[in-house]
């Protein structure tokens, strides 16, 4: 469905009007639908990416909106780039509650193995 309300398209049939593949479909449906307003108007300002959007700060903010809003905040101070900020995730995603608590507070270079550019 839609997200605007006006039309009941299928993914798949977005995907095939657009050329494009459902996942790619769904993953830019997130960002009008699953995403602060916040994060949103730093993909619409260019100030976060479209893939750091839709794999890195989406799938956090469905688990821990608090630390989705910090790491964004993050990145407008100490902007990371998308191969540092997957790297940063995926340590995130294997760290332990306190870990993570530590990384979304703190500056994102201090993050071991973190450099920033």
């Amino acid at each position: 469905m839609c997200p605007c309300g006006t039309r009941s398209l299928s993914q798949h049939d977005i995907a095939r009007r657009c050329g494009r593949d459902v996942s790619w479909v769904s993953r830019r449906l997130q960002l009008i639908t699953a995403i602060s307003d916040g994060l949103l108007t730093a993909v619409r300002q260019g100030k976060v990416s479209t893939w750091a959007a839709v794999r890195i700060l989406a799938p956090l903010a469905r688990a821990n909106s608090a630390h989705a809003e910090q790491l964004l905040a993050s990145l407008h101070t100490t902007p990371l780039t998308t191969r540092q900020l997957a790297t940063w995730f995926a340590q995130y995603q294997g760290a332990s509650r306190t870990v993570r608590e530590r990384m979304v507070e703190g500056n994102s270079s201090k993050t071991p193995g973190m450099t920033v550019r």
